[in-house]
């Protein structure tokens, strides 16, 4: 899980800084992406309720990211899904 903090780290970085630089909100997406790219790939080698929890919330705090880079609530959603 803790590879996948990351690039979630990295995305809320690049979304401060796109508020300011708008060829920046790619990079926020991009990362934000890659955090639920990694830690879905956790939750496929473990059944674990606590590894859930956490796949959830890095989801969560993904499609807000997205959002917050002028994506809808639709269209962040069906990125994450789609993985």
């Amino acid at each position: 899980v803790a590879p996948a903090l990351q690039p979630l780290t990295d995305a809320m970085v690049a979304l401060r800084t796109a508020l300011s630089d708008i060829s920046r909100l790619d990079e926020a997406r991009d990362d934000a992406l890659e955090a639920v790219r990694l830690v879905e790939a956790v939750r496929e080698r473990s059944h674990d309720l606590s590894y859930a929890v956490v796949v959830a919330q890095v989801r969560s705090v993904a499609v807000d990211v997205l959002r917050a880079t002028g994506m809808d609530e639709e269209a962040a959603i069906s990125l994450i899904r789609a993985g």
